[in-house]
């Protein structure tokens, strides 16, 4: 048997100390650690859309989640029974509401010739009426100028080269065959269009399941979170964290109840102007609606172009009045959600100076596109929390004064007694 000597015996029996990081080894490993982050986001890229989509939609269920498992119900069960509602819903929902998108859009008659009749009967009115005249008592003659278009105008040779509906009908319906044939003789073209709507498919099935994973484990993620940091710092962490998903949670919920009054308005207001096609229009509002400040803009732009080209089912005005009157009206609404609606319902969650909002929703639409700009508000305020946070610890402040013990309350001096009852004591 092979003697060990005593040092050796020694060493094995008392455990030895955990031998501590040098301060520059641990900036390597932690420039190596961020390096391999990056590249499995950069590897991941594709994936990461679906995650951010599956993050939100568990973030806006897990209450109700948590909601069932306070009633003690186990979490795989609560989980199963949100989930299934969440789905219920998104079959009912497009279930009803495409035949009335449908329909809606079907209301929506466009006579192009009967529209070029209109535009040619008001030019031909502001022609005659600019023709001649008076501006500051000086007299002017238009005539030889404007007569020469009055002319051709009156002829109406111009109104002959354009199509009536069924002629555009007829035309679109013959792009459309030739489309088909093209694309059922472009075998590889076809083929491309079915691989992207396979792939369209699976991200959307991959996003549920992502959704229903992420509220089954989102109470372990919270605990393993809090795992990565020292158990001194818990406290502070816990506060960041819950100031960050209160910050997400008033906006995300905000912006749903906001596009929900937006699409109620606008589908009130437009139907009582004599709109057609009111509910598809307020319904493209409401989802524009999560594109803060651009959304609203865009919204108006289809309404303008149905109301100069069909004009009011309900009051007979011009149909530039009519397009006068829905800028007007979307306007107002406008004003309201700015005014009334975001500063009460949005802006209490993310206290952020517009001015920021507006950039930081140029950067994210460069970045994310639609996703991206909906995602930059809340963004840049959990990245101000953090700010603040870092920032407290490096000036060796603390990051929450309101998570410090009370102070002691002040202990009573005792009172010095008279010399002259001092003396009797004595």
């Amino acid at each position: 048997m092979t003697n060990i000597p005593k040092t050796t015996r020694a060493t094995q029996q008392t455990p030895k100390a955990i031998t501590q990081w040098s301060p520059a080894t641990k900036r390597y490993v932690l420039t190596w650690g961020l390096l391999v982050l990056i590249g499995l986001i950069y590897l991941a890229r594709g994936v990461i859309p679906l995650l951010i989509w599956a993050v939100i939609i568990a973030f806006l269920l897990n209450p109700f989640v948590s909601l069932l498992t306070r009633l003690r119900i186990p979490r795989i069960i609560a989980t199963t029974i949100v989930y299934t509602i969440f789905l219920t819903g998104l079959v009912l929902v497009p279930a009803v509401a495409i035949p009335l998108v449908i329909q809606q859009i079907g209301a929506i008659s466009f006579d192009p010739q009967a529209w070029a009749l209109d535009v040619y009967l008001w030019l031909v009115r502001v022609l005659e009426a600019a023709m001649q005249g008076q501006i500051l008592g000086y007299s002017y003659d238009l005539s030889p100028y404007l007569g020469l278009w009055l002319e051709w105008l009156q002829s109406g040779e111009w109104i002959q080269s354009i199509p009536n509906m069924n002629q555009l009908i007829a035309a679109l319906q013959g792009m459309l065959s030739t489309a088909t044939s093209l694309i059922i003789g472009a075998t590889g073209f076809a083929g491309a269009i079915i691989i992207q709507m396979v792939t369209g498919l699976f991200a959307f099935f991959l996003t549920l399941l992502y959704t229903f994973y992420l509220l089954l484990i989102a109470p372990r993620l919270r605990i393993g979170l809090y795992e990565l940091f020292p158990e001194e710092y818990h406290r502070e962490l816990a506060f960041l964290i819950d100031r960050i998903a209160q910050t997400w949670r008033r906006y995300l919920r905000g912006q749903v109840f906001l596009c929900l009054v937006i699409f109620f308005m606008t589908w009130v207001g437009l139907s009582l102007i004599g709109m057609p096609g009111a509910f598809t229009l307020a319904l493209v509002a409401g989802a524009l609606e999560v594109i803060p400040n651009l959304g609203p803009v865009l919204a108006t732009i289809p309404a303008v172009i149905v109301a100069l080209l069909h004009g009011s089912t309900r009051y007979p005005l011009a149909h530039w009045e009519f397009a006068l009157l829905t800028m007007g009206l979307y306007t107002l609404i406008q004003q309201l959600e700015n005014n009334l609606l975001v500063p009460r319902i949005v802006g209490s969650a993310v206290h952020l100076h517009p001015f920021v909002v507006l950039i930081g929703i140029v950067v994210g639409a460069q970045v994310g596109g639609v996703l991206g700009a909906f995602l930059a508000a809340p963004t840049l305020a959990t990245l101000r929390h953090m700010a603040h946070y870092v920032h407290a610890h490096l000036l060796d402040q603390p990051p929450y004064p309101e998570l410090l013990p009370p102070p002691p309350p002040p202990t009573k001096e005792p009172s010095q007694k008279p010399a002259s009852e001092s003396q009797r004591e004595g």
